[in-house]
């Protein structure tokens, strides 16, 4: 059940999502420390976990444009009845419509990327809250136990 929900917010994190997620993620209840801390763990894993799923489609995608890109520099030098310059060959791998298409869902995949890596680190700074809030109820027991 909760690979699914990793799976989809690797797949459809949106700003919607993010903004929704950042004020659910970092919001800290200052009277169950101890809970969040427990929880923290786990829920910095589900999400570094998203991230290496969006950078694993990132690398693939990435591999897809490169194979592409070839075929079509391939199909462009074998069917020219002359040389045809660098700068053409960048035009045509440039206009073809699959390499677009490709190039966009990088983009898509490296903003979801992105998005996730600000949620790990807003994460990472919850962490350190929690460690500061958990010292500073110690520090005041300790006062109110003299």
């Amino acid at each position: 059940m909760k690979s699914e929900i990793i799976k989809n917010i690797a797949d459809k994190l949106d700003m919607e999502l993010y903004i929704s997620l950042c004020d659910n993620l970092t919001l800290i209840d200052k009277h169950q420390i101890d809970h969040e801390m427990e929880r923290q763990s786990s829920i910095y894993a589900y999400y570094a976990g998203a991230m290496v799923l969006v950078k694993q489609k990132m690398d693939s995608v990435e591999v897809q444009v490169e194979q592409k890109s070839a075929q079509v520099r391939l199909a462009a030098v074998d069917g020219a009845d002359k040389k045809i310059t660098d700068k053409n060959l960048e035009a045509i791998v440039a206009a073809d419509p699959e390499i677009f298409a490709l190039k966009q869902d990088y983009n898509n995949l490296t903003t979801r990327y992105s998005l996730l890596k600000s949620l790990v680190t807003a994460l990472d700074h919850k962490k350190d809250m929690l460690i500061q809030l958990s010292s500073n109820q110690r520090a005041e027991t300790k006062l109110y136990a003299k």
